[in-house]
């Protein structure tokens, strides 16, 4: 009788936990089935932004290549720019030497100025004194 009881209470139990398990694996397939849903629906709308994706990488490759080819093109004339400028700078700098040069030749010394003050002091003295032109 013992055993009877068990054997009931088992398979009461095992009807219980039939139950549940049968009623957690309906909400799992419906589950599935709702994400199953939205991942068609985000395909769906997801396969027009892709498309529009790529042809936006394609513009921009080829928007890149036609720059590159530009920019290849005007790279003489940049070159060219370059070398005028490196010709201006050099002729610049020749220039302002050869100011340098002139201002430095035309500048008085101090000792050309002292020199220059004694001499006029001896030929004021002369003049003074009348030696040099006939006075005496």
């Amino acid at each position: 009788m013992v055993y009877e009881i068990c054997a009931g209470i088992s398979t009461l139990v095992f009807i219980v936990i039939a139950y549940y398990l049968i009623k957690t694996l309906i909400s799992l397939q419906r589950s599935l089935k709702e994400i199953n849903e939205i991942t068609k629906t985000l395909e769906t709308k997801m396969e027009p932004l892709s498309e529009e994706t790529i042809t936006l990488i394609h513009h921009s490759s080829h928007l890149t290549k036609s720059v590159a080819e530009k920019v290849d093109a005007l790279d003489p004339l940049f070159k060219t720019i370059s070398h005028l400028g490196s010709m201006a700078e050099h002729a610049t700098c020749s220039i302002n030497e050869k100011i340098d040069q002139e201002r430095k030749k035309k500048q008085w010394k101090l000792d050309d100025i002292i020199e220059l003050a004694t001499l006029g002091l001896l030929l004021w003295q002369q003049i003074k004194k009348g030696d040099k032109y006939g006075k005496n």
